[in-house]
């Protein structure tokens, strides 16, 4: 997921990065399926980057409880609380 919409935190941050990546990607894909856009999009590149880095996305009730958690702990800003992240 290279793409600006779907760039996990750490790699805006120029951190070292691990698979967790991939599980942001994976609910960034989710969250555009269900929805029809990526969660943090705008046009404006440097306003989306700054949504990926400090807001939480924004889930409308349109979608069931399951899938919200499920795309809340996908986009979880810390990789180390992502799901998935660990071993």
């Amino acid at each position: 997921c290279g793409t600006p919409e779907y760039l996990a935190p750490e790699v805006l941050h120029k951190q070292p990065y691990d698979r967790a990546v991939d599980w942001w990607c994976l609910g960034a894909v989710m969250y555009e399926m269900l929805y029809g856009f990526p969660p943090f999009y705008s046009r404006n590149t440097a306003e989306m980057y700054d949504s990926i880095l400090n807001k939480p996305p924004q889930l409308k009730p349109n979608i069931t409880n399951s899938a919200g958690h499920l795309l809340e702990w996908l986009l979880q800003k810390d990789r180390t609380k992502r799901l998935g992240a660990k071993d």
